[in-house]
């Protein structure tokens, strides 16, 4: 294996209740910095972000990548998330997640069609100021697994959040998604700090130190006396 710089594939589940308005406004004017980050270290990316259940994607365009302008980015973001889902399933983000990246919807015909790369890390980010009521049988981790048993890699599925971490305003404990991030190191943006969107910035920081690997998984445990530095 040679390390280096490898494409990143980053999907954002992001719940679209009436509670979350100040949260995406706030995502909104600083996805500017995020993708400020991403563009300057010439890593080859894909952002499409989802609202609805099924895990499809408005508008026209399939995501967002360094082709666009920042201002056309935001443009895009923004008709991506613009369809509420019905409240029964609004706080369903791991599921939307597991849902957009279907076999049935990322291949072709799909309508998340030539998203996922072979090759390409992914993230995976949840927005939410409540907690995540994705249904599943004993534990949230059952969407990491399903993740992962589409990857050679395992450990370049990386899920954050961008949540609470403890009750605090009119914000719950995001609860599932915190699961996942601490299960896969991701990064957690907490929205009880005060300006909590200028972390994002940081988030983009954190998905480049993964893309450089330098730590890979053996097929078999290695023979000790063959090892040299």
């Amino acid at each position: 294996f040679t390390a280096g710089i490898y494409p990143m594939d980053i999907l954002l589940t992001v719940d679209r209740s009436g509670s979350m308005s100040d949260e995406l406004s706030y995502i909104a004017n600083s996805l500017g910095d995020f993708l400020d980050v991403l563009a300057t270290s010439g890593v080859d990316y894909r952002i499409p972000a989802t609202t609805q259940i099924d895990g499809r994607h408005e508008p026209g365009e399939l995501w967002i990548d360094e082709g666009p302008s920042n201002k056309a980015a935001l443009g895009l973001f923004q008709a991506m998330i613009s369809e509420t889902p019905s409240s029964k399933v609004v706080h369903h983000g791991l599921l939307r997640a597991q849902n957009a990246l279907s076999a049935e919807h990322v291949e072709p015909g799909g309508c998340n069609e030539g998203f996922r790369r072979d090759g390409a890390m992914l993230h995976i980010v949840g927005v939410s100021n409540d907690a995540d009521t994705s249904p599943y049988k004993k534990t949230p981790l059952e969407y990491l697994y399903v993740q992962q048993e589409g990857v050679k890699f395992p450990l370049e599925v990386v899920y954050h959040g961008v949540g609470a971490e403890m009750n605090c305003g009119d914000a719950g404990v995001y609860e599932g998604f915190l699961d996942v991030t601490s299960a896969t190191l991701g990064m957690w943006v907490s929205i009880c700090d005060d300006k909590w969107w200028t972390q994002l910035a940081g988030l983009a920081n954190w998905m480049l130190e993964r893309v450089d690997r330098r730590t890979y998984i053996l097929a078999d445990q290695p023979l000790e006396t063959t090892l040299t530095v």
